[in-house]
Parts: C-alpha cells; structure tokens; sequence
C-alpha cells in the first residue's frame, strides 16, 4: 500500500476528507447519537414552574403601593440612605412592586437594600443572600442568564466560594452553586469556556472531598454527581473542531507534522478532555464507590456504562440494584441525573406534554406518540417525539436480570429554543 506522502496534495486532502468522514459515521453510531435528555425534554416538576403574571391591582391597592413607596422615600430622606434600618424595608417593598409587575423598580430597590448591608454589615455579610435569592427569582422570570450567572456568582463568593478549611456551609454553598452552573450550562447562552472552567473548578473540589477524611463521607457523593453532570454535558456540549458537508462530525486529530496547526489551546484542551470523558467518569465513580455504597452511586454507574456502551458493566450494576430492592421493571431516560434540571422559564417556549413509546431491550424508542396539553405554536406531537426518539433509555429489567422491552408512558416538559 502505498503512503499517503506519495499521493498528490489533492489526493491527500480528498483521502483526508473521507477518513473524517468515516471518523463521523463510527463516532455516530458508537454514541447512538444520543441527546442529553433534560436539553430539549424533561421530566415534570412536582409544581409547574411559570412565569408570574403582574398582579392587576385595583385601583385602591394601586394607590396603597404608591403610598407604600412614597414613605419608603420620605423615611430614607428622614434617616439617610445608609441606615440600618432602611435595608428590611427597602427589600418589602420591592417584593410588592415585583408581584405588581414593575420588574425596573423594584430591581432598583433590592440593589439599594444590598448596599445599605453592605455599608452596615460588610461585604461578606450573609444577610445579604436572602435578598439575593429574590433577586435571582425575578431575573429569572425575565429569563435573563448573564444576571443569572452574575448573581449566582455573588451568592457564592458570600458562602466562602467552597475554600479550605471546609465547613458545611461553604460545602452547600458550593454544591448549589453548581447546581445553577449546571442549569445554566443547558441553555443555548452557554459556551464551551464556561463549561469548562466550571467543570474544572468542580473536579479539583471533589478530588479535594474525596480525599478529605473529615468530609468525603458526606461530600464525595454529593461533588461526584456534579461531576458527573458536567461531564455528560461536555459530551454534549462541546462542538467539533472539523464539520464535513454531510452533517456527520469528527474531531480533526492531526499530529502537528502533518500539516498546519490551527487549534489554539483552548480548542487543544477541549479536545483532550472530549476524549476523556468515558473514563474520567468512570474513574470518578469508582472512588465515590470504594468511600460511599449508596443506592444513588450505583444508579450513576449504571447510567455512565450504560450511556457509553458498556453494556455488561451496566448490567453487573442493575444486578446489585436489583438485589439491593430496586425496581428496574419499567424503562427510564438516561441520564436520569439531568431529567429534572432544566428551568422552562430560561427557554423561549415550552409545552406540557404526554409520551407513550415502546422502548427496546436496547434501549431505542420506537413507536412513539405524544399529545401537547398546553397551546404552543412551535412545539407539535411530531417535534416531541422527534426530540424522544434522539434520547437513549435505559429499558426495563425483568427478573431474571435480562433486558426486554416495555411500554414508556410519562408526562414531560418539551422545551425550545
């Protein structure tokens, strides 16, 4: 055979663009071409999450509210703004403009009410996370990510941004800062840099926990799981270097001697870690396995084998849920780690929905029929089950341990962008 150094340039680029090509296909079908499910579908919330529609306020209870916000003005002329006691009424008030539909106004005030602590209490004074967090709920409403972000970042750095010496409330503080990372990370405004700085940040955290003998008992799990979500969303997330033509992708792997390197280190450091993600994972849970035997650990193995074509590693983990009590008996998404996450007010549109499908002992829906209950012009009966037959099951297990196929029926949130 001979080399590829004794082909014309152009033979080489065209042998180069098939061997991308075919790169493409075999990535694709060793992936499934799964979506993350909780990216486009997730699983309904126990309250529906929605937007708060202004209260129409009578025209007596409109007249109270301006009263209500005339004294506030009259009482910080009295006092001066930076009065202790101006913070407690400040933050009243802009709730009940908030409920009233003045988003502006009452912004306005929640900021005034975090410098007057800040000026009282001091930069750190955690009296302001309270304040914060209702900010962070009308933002929200506005589907705003930037201030999302922004704010979420404040919270954390006033709950000791997780540093050393470690206590449990900078443990939770960053455990939920990671939590709004991740929900965050699903929507469209999210790159790759922010990705990967956060799962950065997160992965030291858990091999610091893992390794803490005081706090990995408690903890190792909790920042594993983080982990683990991140990762499934790098794999997800992060876009290929080299698109072809035909719509099927591949990472460009040239060593620098073949030809020109135009990769700059970010896209370099990406890369590797794409690469790594399957055993990243898999290493993460084995060491919050050998410390912590929860049920929930072993669901995460399970998930990560199973998502990654590992199909008897999965199976040696749904044996011990199975002899551990767990019914495996009906089918379910994987990751289940990500069904619940995504905020539907952070999307444009979203519908509720109803899915039957049949899922195959491999794991593929097939079959498939849904019903939107809600009015939505974008989101139709053939786009959710579209989004559905993207996603990668993991199916039911009968009792002998073997996987056979089985009804799926679910209530969902579809969401788009």
């Amino acid at each position: 055979m001979k080399s590829p150094y004794c082909l014309t340039r152009r033979s080489r680029d065209c042998l180069k663009l098939a061997t991308l090509l075919v790169c493409g296909l075999l990535s694709t079908a060793s992936q499934g071409d799964d979506d993350l499910f909780g990216v486009n579908l997730r699983l309904m919330p126990d309250s529906l999450a929605a937007a708060k529609e202004p209260t129409k306020l009578s025209p007596a209870a409109r007249e109270s509210l301006t009263a209500e916000v005339q004294y506030l003005d009259n009482y910080r002329q009295k006092v001066g703004v930076f009065h202790p006691s101006l913070a407690p009424m400040q933050q009243r008030v802009a709730g009940l403009l908030a409920e009233a539909g003045d988003r502006e106004a009452a912004l306005k005030l929640y900021r005034a009410a975090l410098h007057n602590m800040r000026i009282n209490g001091g930069l750190n004074d955690l009296a302001q996370v309270p304040v914060l967090l209702e900010v962070m709920a009308l933002v929200r409403e506005a589907g705003d990510v930037a201030a999302l972000r922004s704010w979420s970042d404040e919270i954390l750095r006033l709950q000791g941004q997780g540093a050393q010496p470690y206590d449990e409330l900078r443990l939770q503080g960053l455990a939920d800062w990671l939590d709004r990372q991740i929900e965050l990370l699903l929507t469209t405004s999210a790159d790759s840099r922010w990705l990967l700085d956060t799962y950065e940040r997160a992965d030291d955290w858990r091999e610091a926990i893992c390794a803490d003998e005081k706090w990995r008992g408690s903890w190792c799990r909790v920042a594993t799981e983080r982990v683990i979500a991140l990762l499934y969303l790098v794999d997800y997330r992060i876009e290929p270097v080299v698109v072809t033509e035909t719509r099927y992708s591949a990472y460009e792997r040239e060593s620098r001697f073949l030809g020109d390197w135009n990769q700059g280190p970010m896209e370099q450091k990406l890369l590797t870690l794409d690469s790594r993600v399957s055993s990243l994972g898999s290493a993460a849970i084995e060491q919050a396995m050998a410390i912590d035997d929860a049920l929930s650990l072993i669901q995460l193995a399970a998930d990560w084998a199973w998502y990654y074509n590992k199909r008897s590693v999965a199976a040696e983990h749904w044996a011990t849920l199975t002899e551990r009590g767990l019914s495996l008996s009906t089918a379910a998404p994987v990751p289940a780690l990500l069904g619940s996450v995504r905020d539907p007010l952070l999307a444009d549109t979203w519908a509720e929905v109803e899915v039957s499908a049949l899922i195959t002992a491999a794991g593929r829906v097939r079959d498939c029929s849904s019903t939107v209950l809600s009015a939505s012009e974008t989101i139709t009966p053939s786009h959710v089950c579209r989004r559905l037959r993207t996603i990668r099951f993991r199916p039911a297990i009968d009792s002998d341990g073997k996987r056979v196929a089985s009804t799926y029926e679910d209530r969902l949130l579809a969401l788009r962008d």
